[in-house]
């Protein structure tokens, strides 16, 4: 089983950029391949800051969604959750 919980990939590879960027479950950051330390100088003026919550889906958002896909029309966009805080803001839209 894959340790990565996001990959971003760059579908253009350009000198002096990076073309694979993995977020582990446990929060560790890989780019290209090796493990992010901003005291590297290849990583200057890059900034990642990866923040974990103790936060457990209990499948509502899930049934939210499918349940939207019934009732969406084709190429609509729905937010699923909108949730705005002193420190955050979290959308959740999916597009049908």
């Amino acid at each position: 089983m894959s340790e990565n919980w996001i990959t971003i990939i760059c579908n253009k590879k350009k000198k002096n950029r990076f073309s694979k960027i993995s977020i582990g479950k446990s929060g560790k950051v890989f780019i290209d391949g090796e493990l992010y330390d901003e005291s590297n100088p290849r990583y200057r003026n890059f900034n990642i800051d990866v923040q974990s919550h103790g936060r457990i889906n209990t499948g509502e958002e899930t049934r939210e969604m499918i349940e939207s896909q019934k009732k969406a029309k084709r190429r609509e966009t729905v937010i699923i959750k909108d949730i705005k805080d002193n420190e955050k803001t979290e959308t959740t839209k999916v597009k049908f």
